[in-house]
């Protein structure tokens, strides 16, 4: 993966983004105004998606050092920061800025004097790994990527007017807006002065700079964080079909050897009611086919029971009634529904009404699963299996601090504490060796992963939850599998092991040692 420096002219062009250019926020009806940080005519309507998408940008009046390079810049060489300010003149020797000390030497300073030799200055390494990587940035870089001369204002609808107070006379701004505000006012009296070549224009220009850091600093902290613009705007509750679990891990009394365990590393365990929301649009296919596979040519009527425990004449609320041509989307939606909501329901059979008018459930593949009914969670575990198919998910543990708190993974299925082995080769699913156990009540409803991971996703086990996105297209899918067999993955940026059981020293004395 590169990481490169955004090119803000070529970003504006593409984007053709409209420039800020009025510091007041309103006008005097409580409209904002056109050229202003709110405006509807740069940002878009509220409740549209270009109020979330469109970007604007803010004219600085001159070229100022963006404040990535600014600071890493300034913590290289301090006399950099002195000559931005005007608190001292220099000149450049040899590559390097040299103090001017003589009363008759002539001397230089201002970001607009930098910017003009910029490329008469050369970095020397001291032998810091660090330092060399910054002066590696720098030579890479362009000038003009280094030194921007505009600004962008990031889309109003994560920082919009609050008008929940109206009725009270107030009128909330957040603190993001504030930024803007000084960087428009600044700008204003730095395209007055930029032509003066005096110590009120370097004043000028230095109090921007500053305030360029600022900005900066505050937008780089605020997506992190429980209150960030991550966990508020862009988590799985905005994103179609995907879902949010709590974190828990594979118990060892599972399994005796690691390679049997339930959810190994690369995969995530995903309860099956929430596969059904994750992957609703290939349920619905695959619960449609598969009926329609073994719904007799007649077309007898079959509904899905709600309450459970009772004899079939005696239930009065049934939950969907169906024949092979009024099977909808929203008859299979409903029968996911009730799955999800009331696991007290899971065990329910299909039943078919036959010509006399008799219910009797379905019995199917009993020469894999038993003489028993066939139920609404075969049902769906077995179109899950199909939906899941060479498909991956997409987990993010939230905050993302590294590579390692993003990845893809394969899915397994999670249904009951105990589960059974059925061979299902003839229907291309192989051997299942996760089953649900029939009529077992211990459903497992959270997500899991492999006991190595939760170092490094920091997950401690006290409700804490991953965002969880399915991955449709194979293109998409391809690309997760080569990630999923990179060695980036296993290990950090000293070549350390990312996956690893601390306590399982511990554990083990504790397995060994305990009563029987």
């Amino acid at each position: 993966m590169i990481v490169d420096s955004l090119a803000m002219d070529k970003f504006i062009a593409v984007n053709q983004l409209q420039e800020v250019t009025n510091p007041i926020y309103l006008n005097a009806d409580k409209t904002p105004t056109n050229d202003g940080i709110f405006s509807y005519e740069i940002f878009g309507v509220p409740g549209t998606k270009d109020r979330k998408n469109l970007f604007g940008y803010i004219s600085l009046g001159t070229r100022l050092m963006h404040p990535f390079f600014y600071v890493a810049l300034t913590q290289m060489d301090r006399k950099v920061k002195q000559c931005v300010e005007g608190t001292a003149f220099f000149n450049i020797v040899n590559g390097e800025l040299v103090k001017v000390t003589g009363e008759d030497e002539q001397g230089h300073n201002g970001i607009n004097w930098l910017y003009n030799n910029w490329g008469k200055l050369s970095w020397k390494g001291t032998g810091s790994d660090l330092r060399d990587k910054k002066i590696s940035i720098f030579e890479k870089t362009p000038r003009d990527e280094i030194f921007v001369d505009k600004w962008l204002v990031i889309p109003a609808f994560y920082r919009d007017l609050d008008f929940s107070k109206m009725d009270m006379g107030r009128i909330q701004i957040g603190e993001e807006n504030e930024y803007y505000e000084r960087i428009l006012s600044l700008s204003k009296s730095i395209q007055r002065l930029v032509q003066m070549d005096n110590f009120i224009a370097i004043m000028a220009t230095s109090k921007m700079q500053n305030c360029l850091v600022e900005t900066y600093t505050y937008f780089v902290q605020k997506p992190a964080g429980k209150n960030g613009y991550n966990r508020k705007y862009l988590l799985s509750k905005n994103i179609d079909y995907s879902t949010r679990g709590v974190i828990t891990t594979s118990k060892y009394s599972t399994a005796e050897r690691p390679e049997n365990m339930p959810v190994k590393l690369g995969e995530f365990g995903v309860p099956l009611h929430m596969l059904c929301s994750a992957f609703k649009p290939f349920i619905i296919k695959n619960v449609r086919e598969f009926l329609g596979g073994v719904v007799p040519e007649n077309r007898e009527v079959m509904y899905f029971s709600h309450k459970s425990g009772k004899d079939i004449k005696e239930q009065k609320n049934i939950s969907v009634q169906f024949t092979l041509e009024s099977l909808s989307d929203d008859k299979i939606s409903a029968i996911i529904s009730t799955y999800q909501k009331s696991w007290h329901n899971r065990w329910d059979p299909l039943y078919k009404v036959t010509k006399d008018g008799k219910h009797e459930p379905f019995y199917l593949f009993t020469e894999k699963l038993g003489k028993r009914p066939f139920t609404v969670t075969d049902l769906l575990f077995i179109s899950a299996s199909y939906a899941i198919m060479n498909k991956h998910m997409w987990n993010t543990r939230f905050p993302v601090t590294s590579m390692h708190s993003t990845l893809p993974n394969e899915i397994v299925i999670l249904t009951t504490n105990d589960t059974v082995t059925v061979d299902f080769s003839p229907m291309k699913l192989g051997l299942i060796t996760n089953y649900p156990k029939y009529q077992c009540m211990e459903w497992l409803d959270a997500t899991m992963l492999d006991n190595s991971k939760c170092g490094v996703l920091g997950a401690d086990f006290d409700g804490d939850t991953m965002s969880d996105i399915p991955i449709f297209s194979q293109e998409a899918n391809d690309d997760s599998r080569k990630i999923l067999n990179s060695k980036k993955i296993l290990v950090d940026l000293a070549g350390k092991s990312v996956n690893n059981i601390s306590k399982e020293a511990t554990l083990s004395l504790y397995m060994m040692t305990k009563d029987s």
